[in-house]
């Protein structure tokens, strides 16, 4: 569900924190003001930019993205997302 797509479309947005999200399923990249109303409401936060590790950037390895990515995967299938 979570790939290393999403961890790098999270870095490289452009929104104001911008947050990585579960809704109906599919992972997406939001702007956190959009998950208080509209199309967004009610979606799984699963991690905001901010919260990232340190030293992730844009231009970060592949591999190393993918890697976080099936822990946040591992984690949401923990809560059972």
């Amino acid at each position: 569900m979570i790939t290393g797509d999403h961890v790098r479309e999270l870095l490289r947005s452009g929104a104001e924190r911008p947050v990585l999200v579960i809704l109906e399923g599919r992972a997406l990249v939001v702007p956190a003001a959009e998950l208080r109303a509209g199309a967004h409401a009610g979606a799984y936060e699963v991690i905001a930019r901010d919260g990232l590790p340190a030293g992730l950037g844009p231009d970060t390895p592949g591999r190393e993205l993918d890697e976080l990515a099936s822990r946040l995967d591992a984690a949401v299938a923990e809560q059972g997302g």
